[in-house]
């Protein structure tokens, strides 16, 4: 993520050495979209696994299997619109906190310390963590549903399997 940030700060920046809060929290948050949907299969498949409990699946791979073949490419991407919501602000705050406060209290060409980076760190996090946790809640949500599409057909699968069974 923060290569990604690196990389599009010149990109919309028009002074990339001193970029503006704005463009901060614009680069900040497409570098964090960019993050998410690399990753955001297996955030879904994280959370379904986990509702599913023990014995369901064998492995993620028998996991991806059963749901790809039940519901699709959809069923991995459930949620998505909600967390890029809730990512883009998120990391956009982020990553603009953390580096406004580098670019005050650390000189140009140092490195921050330790101990700044983590201050840095929990006062960008508790910030964006404040003002985006409701859309978490929404895309968990959204993630554990099942598409009615795939109920109905477990349904049928369920009769058919009661009447080949009488």
């Amino acid at each position: 993520m923060y290569y990604t940030y690196n990389w599009i700060k010149p990109h919309i920046c028009h002074r990339p050495d001193t970029p503006s809060l704005l463009e901060k929290f614009i680069a900040g948050g497409l570098a964090g979209s960019v993050a998410l949907t690399c990753v955001y299969p297996l955030y879904v498949s994280q959370v379904r696994l986990a509702i599913a409990g023990p014995g369901k699946y064998s492995s993620l791979l028998d996991y991806a299997v059963k749901t790809f073949q039940a519901e699709g490419v959809s069923a991995f991407i459930r949620g998505y619109a909600p967390s890029v919501i809730r990512s883009f602000p998120n990391k956009g705050i982020e990553l603009s906190v953390y580096n406004t406060l580098k670019q005050i209290f650390v000189a140009k060409e140092e490195q921050p310390t330790l101990e700044q980076s983590l201050v840095f760190g929990a006062l960008s996090a508790v910030m964006c963590q404040s003002l985006t946790q409701p859309l978490l809640s929404v895309r968990t949500k959204m993630m554990g549903q099942v598409s009615s599409f795939c109920i109905n057909h477990l349904h049928s699968v369920s009769r058919y399997r009661i009447v080949a069974w009488i």
